[in-house]
């Protein structure tokens, strides 16, 4: 009897301690199934990142500079004494603001070749019964519109005109003007904003001074 209880204590423990080995080890997990992942969106419009721009120094506006103010222009009279070059002659003027171009008196043109190039060759009145011989490189001719009559063809060259403080060089056109009051025309490509008129004055310039050097 003593043998049975203790075979059936040791089989007990024995099953008890079997028992409790099988509920520590770990069951072995079934194979989980990933769940299902909503689909992802695609975007509608493709979207950048702005990529950041390294700072960049403003550069600095380069205002040109102010242009000179022209000075007061000088005044001129309906009339004037203007000096040409070359000839070095004095002729009386008429000032006129209506006229686009300058006009002078020339007589006995003549055209000749020089260095492959034509010339011309005119006389100017120098104001005491003579006249002066003056050679110029012929630019072209300019056609003349006049009133009451037709258009005229005149040779032009290139003269330098000295009225008061004003010199300078310009187109010229040439022609008989020895019917007119005035052997010179001072038209805009003269005055061109520099000289103001005054038609109430008369020679207010005076006569011009000889230049120190005279361009032949």
């Amino acid at each position: 009897m003593e043998f049975r209880k203790i075979s059936s204590v040791i089989t007990a423990a024995v099953l008890a301690l079997s028992l409790a080995a099988c509920e520590s080890m770990p069951t072995t997990p079934k194979d989980e199934q990933p769940s299902p992942q909503p689909p992802e969106e695609q975007p509608s419009q493709q979207t950048t990142t702005p990529v950041e721009q390294p700072a960049t120094a403003k550069e600095e506006c380069k205002c040109p500079a102010p242009a000179n103010v022209p000075k007061r222009m000088d005044v001129v009279g309906e009339n004037e004494y203007v000096r040409i070059i070359p000839g070095d002659v004095v002729m009386k003027a008429r000032i006129d603001t209506g006229a686009t171009s300058t006009s002078m008196t020339a007589i006995d043109l003549q055209e000749f070749e020089r260095d492959g190039k034509t010339w011309l060759r005119f006389y100017v009145p120098d104001g005491d019964g003579n006249r002066v011989e003056i050679t110029r490189p012929l630019l072209g001719r300019v056609s003349i519109k006049r009133h009451g009559a037709q258009s005229v063809k005149r040779p032009v060259v290139m003269m330098t005109l000295i009225l008061g403080n004003q010199e300078q060089t310009l187109k010229v056109n040439l022609t008989d003007r020895s019917k007119y009051d005035y052997p010179l025309l001072i038209g805009r490509n003269f005055l061109q904003g520099m000289l103001m008129v005054d038609v109430s004055k008369k020679y207010h310039q005076g006569i011009p001074a000889r230049p120190k050097t005279i361009n032949k």
